[in-house]
């Protein structure tokens, strides 16, 4: 229930932030002047952050902590990526599947190509127009399987009159097996997302790394501030890209649309008289 709540409103915040490079500049800067102004605030009423040296021990520790959280962001990163090559394969092969489907449906006869193209085409245009943004913008709840369902009962109920269409059916049930791994795999790979308890890990590490430096002592004060600002920023931006990795098939350099389009273009060119 708590991952679900935090999910949303994550999911709402977040497709805005990643939308555009522009965002991503803009919440890095936002993030790194808010820590400058408190770090600055901090200076001015704690004076004694203003002489004296490091610690050994204290620069130790931030060394560590930086390591481990480096560490854990790598790890999250290369999960993202690997998502992210599962979700564009499953695309590439459920795109390959519908055009399989087509074209074997043409070994039968005219009602039933008819009946093939129109489901493939309907379940394509569904999943351009329909699933792609509810699961861009984490609302997987509300995909409906109808089309899916429509294809499955097309193929079902086509008649085989000899031999060589009974090879093709035989060939078409076994990618349509292939079409549904394919699919759930697509929602899967969108719908999964970093779990609130991670979130809050992240984020309370990220703030460590920013507000431990402010312990150590410097004598200027705009030197400081200055390595405040840049561990700021490099904190929000491995920050950002971890949240774009979360979702493959929104944010700044996405999965796009386009093996579904093409296809739907090449059946709408092999129906044309």
């Amino acid at each position: 229930m708590v991952d679900s709540i935090f999910a949303q409103h994550l999911g709402g915040a977040g497709m805005w932030v990643t939308n555009s490079i522009a965002s991503l500049l803009l919440c890095t800067l936002a993030v790194s002047g808010f820590s400058v102004l408190i770090h600055f605030l901090v200076r001015k009423h704690i004076p004694q952050l203003k002489v004296g040296g490091s610690n050994d021990v204290a620069v130790g520790v931030y060394a560590t902590i930086s390591v481990v959280y480096a560490v854990v962001i790598g790890l999250l990163v290369i999960i993202g990526q690997e998502r992210r090559d599962a979700a564009g394969s499953s695309i590439v092969l459920e795109t390959a599947v519908l055009d399989d489907i087509t074209h074997a449906s043409f070994e039968f006869d005219a009602p039933t190509t008819y009946a093939l193209h129109r489901s493939v085409v309907n379940y394509t245009t569904t999943v351009i127009n329909n699933e792609w943004k509810l699961l861009s913008t984490d609302r997987e709840e509300q995909i409906t399987s109808e089309p899916y369902e429509q294809l499955w009962k097309d193929i079902l109920r086509t008649e085989v009159r000899n031999e060589h269409q009974a090879i093709v059916y035989s060939s078409m049930m076994d990618r349509l097996q292939d079409l549904s791994e394919a699919r759930y795999s697509r929602i899967n790979a969108a719908s999964e997302h970093l779990t609130t308890f991670f979130w809050i890990v992240l984020l309370t590490g990220g703030t460590i790394l920013i507000v431990f430096p402010w312990m150590f002592s410097v004598s200027s004060t705009t030197v400081h501030i200055v390595m405040t600002g840049i561990t700021s920023s490099i904190v929000t931006l491995v920050l950002l890209l971890v949240l774009l990795y979360d979702n493959p098939l929104s944010g700044v350099g996405a999965l796009d649309q386009e093996p579904y389009l093409a296809l739907l273009s090449d059946i709408r060119a092999e129906l044309k008289p």
